[in-house]
């Protein structure tokens, strides 16, 4: 299989498991949001926010090692052993957090939750190592359906909890927690992982991930103060209400990024694959224009129907969550940007090299938030986050000639940067639904433009495939 047909198959293969699971979360907003006040939601993300920040801490983010290695190795045997040995470190090293119980039952967020943190945090890492090693031993369809079993089982109990018994966030953190057991229970019979998962502990192998992993703990930090420290800054400043209305913003450009993640997901693969080989930078450069092409249309496309999508989703209480959104969209273009030419950096095994633009775009997320939060309220989360993204970005495509050897002319891209740039200051200017419409729409037309020779090459490739099919 060439390398943009295993790319295609295996994007379409995640698409059919995340666009499940996040079309079903997604419409379980207006549940949440009638249920739920936005000091409870406020409360929540506080919860998730520290379960991923402690995530790497726990696990050296040994689960990236895995999937690096194992992806490259064609015995069961040799894969057994990594995954083995991965997944009982990170569960002794999880073990470290139970003298701070006490810590977290005095704070008054985590008051009366703390057993469901715990939980969540172990079973989190339970799944997350094992769907890594499935993705790297070429199970991508079980990965897929694990999505779509986590999310159908989310909803049912939630629906369950929250609806029929309104137990409020108790009942949230109990569905999580059911929905977890769910699906591992699911992976373990189905992928017969009980054969492969053995109480063997290989020392070496766990030296040799860990000096490939380790250097992403620090780099996965300063993804953590990018994407969600904003959490905590508005909580001290603002209170746990602004929280929760920045949250539920934070939901509509996770949709954006939910369609990215099933192709990058899939790009990982590839570029691990191609790396080395000559044709690696021409792969690189094509596909960077399909995403580009994809990320800016798709930004100006939410735009223009942002409000009345809000207004749809969520209850009355949370609709002036609409202003946060627009740079928050932007936010997430740049963040796929960085994401795509961070690849070269596993591929290359460089981890080390991640760092550097991580602690740069972290610095200037955490430093205009806490400038602007008392100027601007919850907006200043949302432009630190573009704006972070978007330093990250710049800094990658100038290290990534030294990392990859790729080079890209990224004129469309800066030219489309303009363009949903305007449209999100027109989006936030005018409040009428019909003038915004007016002056947006030229320039969604105008990216489509930009990019009409790429999507012509798309569509010439897509149909090519299904004639050979035919």
């Amino acid at each position: 299989m060439s390398v943009y047909k295993r790319l295609v198959f295996n994007t379409l293969l995640f698409a059919i498991g995340n666009f499940s699971s996040k079309a079903i979360n997604f419409l379980l907003l207006p549940v949440y949001t009638r249920v739920l006040t936005p000091a409870d939601y406020g409360r929540l993300d506080l919860l998730s926010t520290t379960v991923s920040l402690l995530f790497p801490f726990v696990t050296f983010q040994i689960f990236d090692a895995l999937f690096r290695f194992a992806s490259e190795l064609k015995s069961t045997e040799s894969r057994t052993v990594i995954f083995s040995s991965a997944l009982i470190f990170s569960v002794v090293m999880s073990l470290i957090l139970i003298p701070f119980y006490p810590l977290f039952t005095r704070n008054k967020f985590f008051s009366g939750v703390v057993l469901y943190f715990y939980l969540s945090l172990f079973l989190s890492i339970l799944q997350v190592g094992v769907k890594q090693y499935l993705r790297a031993s070429g199970r991508v369809s079980l990965f897929a359906i694990s999505d779509i079993l986590y999310s159908l089982s989310l909803a049912g109990f939630n629906i369950l909890f929250l609806v029929i018994f309104r137990q409020g966030i108790d009942g949230y953190l109990r569905s999580t927690i059911l929905a977890q057991v769910l699906t591992l229970l699911f992976l373990f019979l189905r992928a017969e992982l009980y054969r492969e998962l053995k109480l063997c502990f290989d020392v070496e192998t766990i030296k040799y991930m860990l000096r490939y992993s380790i250097p992403l703990v620090p780099n996965s930090i300063m993804w953590w103060v990018v994407n969600v420290s904003d959490r905590y800054v508005l909580t001290y400043f603002l209170g746990i209400e602004s929280t929760g209305y920045y949250s539920v913003s934070a939901r509509f450009p996770a949709l954006l990024m939910m369609m990215y993640s099933v192709f990058f997901q899939a790009w990982q693969i590839s570029a691990v694959e191609e790396f080395g080989k000559d044709s690696y930078s021409e792969v690189f450069k094509k596909t960077f224009e399909v995403v580009s092409a994809g990320m800016f249309t798709l930004a100006s496309v939410l735009l223009l129907v942002l409000r009345p999508v809000v207004r749809l989703l969520v209850s009355e209480v949370y609709y002036p969550s609409w202003r946060f959104v627009p740079f928050l969209l932007l936010g997430v273009v740049y963040q796929s940007f960085s994401s795509f030419y961070g690849v070269n950096y596993i591929a290359s095994k460089k981890t080390a090299g991640v760092f550097s633009t991580s602690v740069v775009a972290a610095l200037v997320n955490f430093g205009v938030n806490i400038a602007l939060v008392k100027r601007l309220g919850i907006q200043a989360a949302s432009f630190s986050t573009y704006l972070a993204y978007l330093v990250m970005w710049l800094l990658r495509v100038r290290e990534s000639s030294k990392v990859a050897g790729v080079t890209i002319n990224l004129q469309k891209a800066f030219l489309s940067s303009v363009f949903v740039l305007f449209q999100t200051f027109l989006v936030l200017r005018f409040y009428n639904q019909v003038v915004c419409l007016l002056f947006s729409l030229p320039i969604t037309i105008g990216i489509l433009v930009i990019y009409k020779s790429d999507y012509a090459k798309l569509v010439k490739f897509i149909l090519k495939r299904s004639e050979q099919r035919l």
